[in-house]
């Protein structure tokens, strides 16, 4: 949210989703956008037309900002993990910084969303990320009741059962993260400008440290 402006202007991609009666308007609409290096329905480049639907469009711009938070909570795990060894050992024999090098010089990471303070607290706040990642795990939940409700297959359900639970480690490894920072999640979730300034009145100026 911070660089919106231009991400808005420079896009990786530009998608004009549709349903059945508005494919025909969706690439006027698409041609008075900045273009994108990907675009929808329209792929640059070629002659293709890719048309993506709404469903399809809202679950991918959800998955975009959830998989953000995963690699925040991932990033911040692993140095958890550093912490740990160290105290185990008795001494300093890893340091997350020096991990996040490595990851974030593989072309298949890449370096974004690898640390671990985002300004001057730890975890995943702001408008987006808790917003779309809470609605991740509600919208599985209520398909997971719809498909009961149906007897659909038991094999599936199953699955979206254990993949919500993963979702669910990472959003409450969130929630104890803040908390021992003494930061809750409403805290966080507003403009960056306005998280800093919660965190810096709740920790007396600090950055917000781990209890």
């Amino acid at each position: 949210e911070s660089q919106a402006k231009a991400d808005f202007l420079n896009p990786d991609r530009q998608i004009v989703a549709t349903t059945e009666k508005s494919k025909g308007f969706a690439s006027d609409v698409l041609l008075l956008l900045p273009i994108g290096s990907f675009s929808s329905p329209g792929a640059l480049t070629t002659y293709d037309y890719i048309f993506i639907r709404v469903t399809s469009a809202e679950i991918g711009k959800l998955a975009t900002n959830s998989f953000g938070m995963v690699k925040v909570m991932f990033a911040n795990i692993l140095a958890d993990i550093c912490d740990g060894v160290n105290s185990a050992h008795g001494k300093e024999i890893a340091n997350y910084e020096e991990v996040k090098h490595v990851l974030a010089h593989d072309k298949r990471i890449g370096p974004y969303w690898l640390d671990v303070y985002h300004g001057n607290y730890r975890g995943a706040g702001g408008y987006c990320f808790p917003k779309d990642f809470d609605n991740v795990i509600t919208s599985v939940s209520l398909t997971i009741v719809q498909l009961k409700r149906k007897k659909a297959d038991k094999k599936l359900i199953e699955r979206l059962e254990k993949g919500r639970l993963v979702f669910k480690a990472f959003w409450d490894y969130n929630i104890a993260l803040l908390r021992h920072q003494n930061l809750s999640l409403s805290d966080v979730s507003r403009h960056d400008k306005e998280v800093q300034k919660v965190v810096r009145k709740k920790n007396g100026g600090q950055k917000g440290k781990r209890k």
